[in-house]
């Protein structure tokens, strides 16, 4: 068999742009989606690559989170692979940029590509370029913000952008500028606030308030990944803060995020949970935490349970504060 692909990387949508390139040159009916983590779905899979069809169908399968394949079904997929004559189509999808050698081994070498996330540089330019094709402006400030809410793969941006500039529309009639307020208002839903709260507790090193506070903030997890950010955004302004206070800045409360235009924190609770993280943690401490929060996003990205997801943010609270 030889169009099995290997398509990794956690930009879904130029991934998913490429398996549609695809579908597009074959002669098959359908895309299948099909998960590893689903031994059924693998069985099936396997036993559709060794048994062509009666009446020459092409099937177009999508394997996803190839990542978690057990060694067994591996050898399976390389056997139906390697003696299968069907002209089908196999994608092996995963959101990691590297797994292990056995997967990677059951395709070509040149029918291999990884799809990163855009480089945080180029963010803020296609944030409003997206926004400028609706005819709306946006700015800097709310770019930043927008940011801080957001998860940073093409699909997940242009989701939030289409529902920043569908609910800004309702409101402003004759406005088109979306200012920072804007942003908050209409994408935090009220979590910035909690997730301030758990910031606060981990500047202060209370790992008991914070386990408590995390289980409260994301109870509701359709605003998890919302929720999730923003903390994340809290580090990287208090690993910044610190950087700025060892630096002797004037004024260390200006934090430059996402590479656009240094922003002045101004809220009197966020100002003084900054200070506390400035003396509970050492520089080092500071980076392990940011190191700790950015992993933590991978891993809660192959986790669908929310509660093995709230359980991963407590450990890595523990890691943080311990």
């Amino acid at each position: 068999m030889k169009n099995v692909f290997l398509f990794l990387g956690p930009e879904e949508l130029d991934a998913q742009e490429m398996v549609d390139s695809l579908f597009d040159k074959s002669n098959a009916d359908e895309q299948t989606r099909l998960f590893a983590f689903n031994a059924v779905d693998v069985e099936t899979l396997i036993s559709d690559i060794m048994t062509p069809s009666l009446f020459g169908n092409v099937f177009f399968y999508i394997l996803e989170n190839c990542e978690v394949l057990k060694a067994k079904e591996i050898k399976k997929l390389k056997d139906a692979i390697e003696n299968s004559i069907t002209e089908g189509y196999l994608i092996l999808r995963s959101n990691e940029t590297k797994i292990t050698s056995a997967v990677e081994n059951l395709v070509k070498k040149e029918n291999k590509k990884i799809f990163y996330l855009m480089f945080e540089s180029k963010l803020p330019s296609f944030v409003s370029s997206l926004v400028k094709e609706k005819n709306y402006t946006i700015s800097q400030e709310a770019i930043s913000a927008f940011l801080s809410l957001v998860e940073h793969d093409k699909k997940s941006l242009k989701l939030a952008v289409s529902e920043l500039v569908m609910n800004f529309s309702f409101k402003n009639k004759e406005n088109s500028n979306i200012t920072e307020d804007d942003v908050y208002n209409i994408l935090c839903y009220d979590r910035d606030d909690d997730s301030l709260d758990l910031f606060s507790y981990i500047a202060l090193k209370n790992l008991q308030g914070a386990v408590m506070c995390a289980d409260a903030v994301f109870a509701d997890t359709r605003n998890f990944t919302i929720g999730f950010q923003s903390l994340l955004t809290y580090i990287r302004k208090a690993v910044q803060y610190k950087e700025n206070v060892k630096l002797e800045e004037s004024n260390p409360f200006f934090i430059n995020t996402f590479g656009v235009s240094a922003r002045e924190i101004k809220f009197p609770k966020e100002k003084e949970s900054m200070k506390s993280f400035d003396n509970n943690y050492t520089l080092l401490q500071s980076y392990k935490a940011l190191k700790i929060i950015l992993n933590l996003q991978d891993e809660i990205r192959l986790q669908s349970q929310p509660s093995q997801q709230r359980a991963l943010l407590a450990q890595a609270l523990c890691d943080i504060i311990e």
